[in-house]
C-alpha cells in the first residue's frame, strides 16, 4: 500500500472514531473541511480548489458516484456534496471511493511539498497521525 493510501485510510478512520459505516459521510465531510482549511492557508483558496479538483477528477474515474461532489466555493471549504454522494453508495464502495479521493490529494501534496512537510501539515490537523510507517504498513 502506498503512503498516501495509508494516510488517507488513517485520517478517515480517525474522523470516524467509534461511528460505524453510517457515520462515513459526516467523517468524510469533517476530513474534507480540515483539508480545505489546511490547503487554503497553504496555497490560497484558488490553489486549494485546483488541488481538490484534480484529486476529485482522478477519483471519479474509478468511483462515478463521486460525480455529485464539487470543490468548495467558500474559503476553507474542501468539498461540497460529499454527504449526499456517499449516502447513495454501498458502505464499502463509499469508503473506498473517499479513500481514493483523499489519497489522490495527499499524493499531490507529497509530490509538491515532499514527505516531511506533508506529514508536518497533516499532523497539525490530526495530532495522532503516525509519525512513521512501520514495515507492516509499508508492505500492506
Amino acid at each position: 500500500m502506498q503512503e498516501e493510501q495509508i494516510l488517507a485510510d488513517w485520517i478517515l478512520t480517525a474522523e470516524l472514531g467509534q461511528a460505524g459505516a453510517e457515520g462515513l459521510p459526516e467523517a468524510a465531510e469533517r476530513a474534507s473541511q480540515k483539508l480545505g482549511q489546511l490547503l487554503t492557508n497553504l496555497v490560497t483558496e484558488v490553489g486549494s480548489q485546483a488541488l481538490f479538483a484534480r484529486a476529485l477528477q482522478a477519483a471519479r474515474v474509478e468511483h462515478p458516484f463521486l460525480a455529485g461532489v464539487q470543490t468548495g466555493t467558500a474559503p476553507g471549504v474542501g468539498l461540497e456534496g460529499i454527504c449526499a454522494s456517499l449516502r447513495g453508495a454501498a458502505p464499502d464502495v463509499a469508503r473506498q471511493g473517499i479513500e481514493v479521493l483523499f489519497a489522490n490529494l495527499i499524493g499531490l501534496l507529497l509530490v509538491f511539498l515532499g514527505e516531511d512537510l506533508t506529514r508536518h501539515l497533516l499532523g497539525r490537523m490530526w495530532d495522532a497521525l503516525p509519525a512513521e510507517l512501520g514495515p507492516d504498513q509499508q508492505e500492506a
